[in-house]
């Protein structure tokens, strides 16, 4: 499975990774907890949007219904398992001594595209 990297713009249009902006946020959080800006200098280019973040109130802001993706997640832990069911029944064929061609075969590709992706695993 292939990691996917999540990126944003800043207010001045450059990407970021998700790193940087958990980073940003974290700074934002400490920011609201003290008041402090001292960190934050005036020619900060977020400083409007670090400014804009401290005046949320979290108990009037629109809130995103998670379960939209509740499907979502639920797909991709039973691929997972899936996954990990077929790695486990490639490994018990090939030590019952079934042939690559045969595993291919059930698997829907090749003998050499099961090698590639199952031999280092079994």
């Amino acid at each position: 499975m292939k990691a996917v990297r999540n990126t944003s713009k800043t207010s001045t249009g450059a990407r970021i990774g998700a790193k940087t902006v958990s980073t940003e946020m974290g700074r934002v959080r400490a920011l609201r907890r003290t008041g402090d800006r001292k960190g934050v200098p005036d020619d900060d280019p977020d400083a409007a949007l670090l400014a804009r973040l401290e005046q949320l109130d979290p108990a009037s802001t629109a809130v995103r219904d998670r379960s939209a993706v509740a499907g979502i997640e639920q797909a991709v832990a039973e691929r997972v398992a899936a996954e990990g069911a077929v790695e486990s029944a490639v490994r018990d064929a090939r030590a019952k001594g079934v042939t690559w061609t045969e595993i291919g075969a059930a698997l829907g590709v090749t003998h050499q595209a099961a090698i590639k992706r199952y031999s280092a695993r079994v």
